[in-house]
């Protein structure tokens, strides 16, 4: 039933007929392909299996309706929060330097104006007391890790803009000096290195009009972790979207550990120290993983509330792992920014701990207990927004 409704393997089985099994080097991945791609269909069957009958009705609702509301309990005290004070002029992401400080780059803080022949400082800020500090380092921070490890962004002339990859980059440790760098065209910076990387995918074409487009990547994990190997198999004439994702684990040592999870994204893809893993968001039906060194995989599938505003398309949503469980942030629900928060899968309940829509580039803590994240209340289509915004800080382990 799974072949006959999805395209691509019908077309795995209709190409294997006509010309795979005449190559040679082809049969094995095509086997490994096909049982990889069926294995992944039927998860996402299941997960779109439950009855979603008592919430049909609900679909449109402006307000949470009861029948929604079965699935969640809101908690909105249940944690602390910080408001960040609003006399900064952000210039970059804000990270987590340590579990009480986060960094950014500013033309303005307590204490300092500047001004646009200003290149951005980048400071550190305590969330629990307050205190302001100048690292010294110019520019547009652009990357910070659990290390410690940074990489910044320096306009040599702050009067005038910058290309899109233009100015000085830097790297190393915070409280050292850094060292300039080669800007690479075509590589990304993964966020728990702090170094550029290769974001192409290299293709192999076969010479035929039938066989399908082989392409490879390498993921860089931490040194002392290895790296992930990837092979896509994208037949001709289908969608991008359409491709099987085969992933290998290489450690250091060389020990390789097959793993049934797809491609990971280069911007969603992040490093949990608390939890010595990794944790990947995925988007539309399918489940957010967690990757362990050893090879070991989680899957984190939506609860079912969250899942049927994906699946009726009122919705997307984003997965965040902390130390006390996965927060799931859904937006861009249509007429309905009631629903709209943070809400916290934790020991099998669903709590909606925070309203309002959060903005992206949220991060965790170090220790996984701290969720930094701008929040904007109140309905954002409103002609008159009074409504409090901001980015805010929420202790989950206090």
């Amino acid at each position: 039933m799974a072949i006959k409704r999805n395209p691509i393997l019908k077309n795995i089985i209709r190409y294997s007929w006509l010309d795979f099994f005449n190559c040679s080097h082809l049969r094995i991945f095509f086997l490994i392909s096909l049982l990889f791609y069926t294995s992944n269909l039927l998860s996402q069957e299941r997960l779109w299996s439950e009855d979603y009958s008592d919430l049909i009705s609900s679909k449109g609702a402006a307000n949470p309706t009861e029948e929604e509301r079965k699935y969640f309990t809101e908690e909105l005290d249940r944690f602390k929060k910080h408001w960040l004070r609003k006399d900064f002029n952000f210039q970059s992401d804000l990270l987590w330097l340590n579990d009480k400080e986060i960094a950014f780059s500013t033309l303005s803080y307590p204490g300092w104006e500047g001004s646009d022949k200003d290149a951005p400082r980048i400071i550190s800020l305590n969330i629990d007391t307050g205190e302001v500090k100048d690292s010294g380092y110019r520019g547009e921070l652009v990357c910070l890790n659990h290390k410690r490890d940074l990489m910044v962004r320096f306009n040599p002339s702050p009067e005038k803009s910058l290309a899109f990859e233009g100015g000085e980059w830097l790297v190393g440790q915070w409280g050292e000096k850094l060292r300039q760098v080669e800007r690479k065209t075509e590589h990304y910076i993964p966020n728990y290195l702090c170094q550029f990387y290769p974001k192409a995918n290299s293709y192999k074409i076969i010479n035929s009009n039938t066989a399908p487009l082989e392409m490879s990547r390498i993921v860089p994990l931490l040194p002392e972790h290895g790296n992930l190997y990837e092979v896509g198999l994208t037949l001709q004439g289908t969608p991008k979207k359409d491709t099987v994702t085969l992933s290998k684990l290489v450690m250091p040592d060389n020990t390789k550990v097959d793993l049934l999870i797809g491609g990971v994204s280069k911007e969603y893809f992040n490093y949990q120290a608390w939890d010595e893993s990794y944790f990947d968001t995925r988007v539309a039906y399918q489940s957010s993983i967690t990757l362990y060194p050893s090879g070991k995989v989680t899957y984190h599938k939506p609860p079912k509330l969250i899942s049927f505003w994906q699946r009726e398309e009122v919705a997307t949503y984003a997965a965040y792992s902390t130390r006390l469980g996965i927060l799931w942030a859904p937006n861009n629900i249509q007429n309905a920014w009631q629903k709209y928060g943070i809400y916290l899968e934790t020991e099998n309940k669903l709590l909606k701990i925070e309203e309002g829509r959060v903005g992206p580039n949220s991060v965790i803590s170090p220790n996984g207990c701290r969720f930094l994240a701008y929040i904007r209340r109140g309905d954002q289509r409103a002609k008159i927004f009074v409504a409090r915004s901001g980015y805010m800080v929420i202790d989950l382990c206090e």
